[in-house]
């Protein structure tokens, strides 16, 4: 399998760019000799001509985002995304977009872009975020299983995946299952909506899909133009996509440590109940 393989960072994240690397040096040297860092699009920097002209129809795909969503971005623009609450838990606006968001849609779609453009059908591209916290145990050696098994389904399978998610963010408790039947060993297929688009392995088919790219009509695949966050607009294909997940992960993002140092959600922290009488 033709793989290249990508880690989106802003350019004004060295921080970040330095741990992954670390990470990927002291667990997946192979992975680590393939790496090419993508420069991720800074939301904050993108003025409002900018933003406007992502609404804009293009040569091969639709508009990246639905231009009423843009303009309510720009209406509540500060509004929090993410509201912490005491004991724990949060509560998630996901169908508002924020400067953050933008970028990072921008930044997956731009490599999308470029596999679907790719003349080899058989190519791939293994997609990190730089936030990622740990990985699993013989990374490299999983992710080349993991590849192969990709690989037979692409020849086997009647119906090709379009990608295939090397973790995601865990599901509130009694949201149901996310993975249903396997389809290879360490794959499951994806049943429900999943969240976080911090790992993957997409398709060049998967990626003309969900791109919409050169395609005439209508699709119930295609994610542009966006309306909501890229990763939840995934989710809401989990019937129509042909999407997998690896299992156990092979990768883990911690949902605390992604929010605390967050470049794409507006956070809002409510103050716990003061005990007593004061």
């Amino acid at each position: 399998m033709a793989a290249d393989v990508f880690c989106i960072n802003l350019l004004r994240r060295p921080d970040r760019r330095a741990r992954f690397s670390a990470l990927l040096s002291a667990n997946a040297p192979r992975t680590l000799d393939r790496l090419r860092f993508a420069p991720g699009v800074d939301g904050s920097a993108l003025t409002v001509a900018q933003l406007e002209a992502a609404t804009q129809l293009r040569r091969d795909t639709p508009p990246c985002f639905d231009q009423p969503a843009l303009r309510k971005l720009l209406r509540l623009e500060g509004q929090a995304t993410l509201h912490s609450h005491p004991h724990g838990t949060w509560s998630y606006a996901p169908r508002l977009l924020t400067r953050g968001a933008v970028g990072c849609a921008m930044a997956h779609i731009g490599i999308w872009e470029r596999l679907a453009a790719c003349s080899n059908p058989a190519q791939v591209a293994i997609v990190f975020e730089d936030d990622i916290a740990s990985l699993a145990p013989h990374f490299d050696e999983k992710l080349d299983s993991i590849a192969g098994s990709l690989q037979t389904l692409s020849h086997s399978s009647p119906r090709p995946w379009d990608l295939c998610y090397l973790g995601h963010y865990p599901r509130p408790p009694g949201a149901g299952p996310v993975h249903g039947a396997a389809v290879a060993t360490g794959l499951r297929e994806v049943v429900s909506g999943v969240y976080g688009l911090f790992g993957y392995i997409i398709s060049r088919s998967g990626a003309r899909n969900l791109l919409k790219w050169r395609q005439r009509g209508r699709s119930s695949v295609a994610l542009l133009p966006l309306s909501t966050q890229i990763d939840v607009a995934l989710a809401s294909r989990h019937g129509a996509a042909s999407l997998l997940a690896v299992e156990p992960p092979l990768v883990h993002c911690s949902l605390h440590q992604a929010i605390a140092d967050t470049d794409v959600q507006v956070v809002a922290h409510s103050e716990r109940p003061r005990s007593g009488s004061g």
